[in-house]
């Protein structure tokens, strides 16, 4: 009789499984869908090849992109995801598609990751359908960051870049060396990975320089010795990041930011001025996961304190979980001198409060089991919301494809002036039609070849 239930239990738990499995299967190939029906959107028009070059192969096109890689990297931005931006777009987009969903996939399991301190996870199926739904139910921008393809390319590959880069100090702040004993090949690519990573961002990189320098102080101080990889991945980073910042394009953005918005000179006032302006902006953005983290920490500190058999808590990743979310904090201050503020810019701290969601769900689910029915619910609703995002898409790719034909039919006839309605689709945090930078820029005039493209207001 004990082996006929053990033999029940064992096919239920397999049961279990291929169902995670296949609802995994189900959300990926809905998020790789939205991926597909995700078209050029603001500055994808900027950073592509003009459309004449459409129908050149791949060997032909080589040097046009080689010389608007050289551009934008010397005259507006050096961003590694600018330029990786301008090769994806001068290619098949459907490379993209997987790839980018790709990337969206490895963020999920970065989270996870940062979250338990190890890197083969028991149940990773499901843990990875709980940390996608945490991603779209509590994110307050989706659209610019994981499926516009210069949005994926600056933000979503660009922070994965990091959050890689930064891995191995996240477990070595744990007590494990990734690191150690690895040969010289593995080493000298996670160099190059510093390098890339350090290029980055303005904002992110040097809040977790700064967290890294921190750590390397308070392990001198505690006698405790450091890794050479330590000290030689923090110098790629500096490294790369002085790329970035150092470039002629930075100066050249800023001066034209500055010049065309009527931005003053530095001065304390103005200073105040811009933090209580993040402030503002960051709790607006933020507020609900914010209140999610509240909600879970009173639930746990309750649920632990009333307890009969208090489970013991892995100190090891608090701390680095601590360390890093505080990092992500400290990367609000660069944009006190930035001369605007886009909400995309908080993805590094967005990252961070879903590890702490995945971190205080993780844990209460050792004192109260049925919180896995609840993540599987969350599964659930996000395919139905990403269902909703897909029929959104969908009517956008059909207004831009219109835009678009209507462009090149009168284009081959000799037309230069044109004019086309303005999208009817309204920008939300699932899709931002990014229509009001094409209407005050030139880029889809120079993309197709006209004159002039005036888009007509919405009434």
């Amino acid at each position: 009789m004990e082996r006929l239930d053990g033999s029940r239990f064992l096919r239920k738990k397999e049961g279990q499984r291929i169902f995670y499995l296949l609802l995994f299967c189900l959300l990926m190939s809905i998020v790789l869908t939205i991926n597909f029906k995700t078209p050029l959107i603001g500055e994808d028009y900027a950073l592509s090849l003009p459309y004449s070059l459409s129908n050149k192969s791949l060997i032909e096109k080589i040097p046009s992109i080689n010389s608007k890689i050289s551009k934008q990297f010397l005259t507006w931005n050096s961003r590694i995801g600018e330029q990786l931006a301008i090769i994806f777009l001068a290619i098949d987009k459907t490379i993209f598609n997987f790839v980018n969903t790709g990337f969206f996939l490895v963020f999920c399991w970065l989270i996870i990751i940062y979250s338990t301190g190890t890197l083969i996870n028991e149940y990773l199926i499901k843990k990875l359908l709980l940390a996608v739904s945490i991603v779209f139910l509590t994110f307050p921008e989706i659209g610019q960051v994981f499926f516009w393809l210069t949005g994926s390319t600056n933000y979503l590959w660009g922070i994965v870049l990091i959050l890689l880069f930064l891995l191995p100090y996240r477990m070595f702040l744990a007590g494990y060396d990734l690191l150690h004993s690895k040969n010289i090949l593995i080493k000298t690519m996670y160099l190059l990975l510093g390098l890339l990573a350090g290029m980055t961002n303005e904002n992110t990189v040097p809040a977790m320089i700064f967290i890294l320098i921190c750590s390397i102080v308070w392990f001198h101080f505690k006698k405790k010795r450091i890794p050479r990889w330590y000290w030689s991945g923090v110098i790629s980073f500096i490294a790369g990041f002085l790329v970035l910042f150092l470039s002629p394009s930075t100066l050249i953005r800023y001066s034209y930011y500055k010049n065309s918005r009527d931005i003053p000179d530095p001065s304390i006032s103005m200073l105040v001025a811009n933090i209580k302006k993040i402030v503002q902006v960051f709790f607006e953005s933020n507020w609900p996961l914010i209140l999610i983290c509240i909600i879970l920490f009173i639930s746990f500190y309750l649920v632990f304190l009333l307890s009969e058999s208090r489970k013991k808590i892995n100190h090891r990743n608090i701390i680095p979980i601590i360390i890093f979310s505080a990092g992500s904090l400290i990367s609000l201050a660069p944009l006190v001198f930035a001369p605007y503020i886009e909400e995309r810019s908080f993805l590094i701290t967005w990252f961070f409060f879903a590890v702490i969601i995945f971190w205080f769900i993780i844990e209460l689910e050792r004192y109260y089991k049925k919180i896995e029915t609840i993540a599987y619910l969350a599964a659930v609703i996000t395919i139905v919301l990403l269902i909703n995002i897909v029929n959104i898409y969908d009517r956008f790719e059909q207004e831009v494809n219109i835009r678009h034909y209507y462009i090149l039919a009168n284009s081959q006839i000799g037309v230069k002036n044109l004019s086309v309605d303005a999208y009817q689709t309204h920008d939300s945090k699932y899709l931002t039609t990014r229509d009001n930078y094409l209407e005050n820029s030139l880029h889809d005039e120079v993309y197709y070849g006209i004159k002039s493209i005036e888009i007509q207001k919405k009434n």
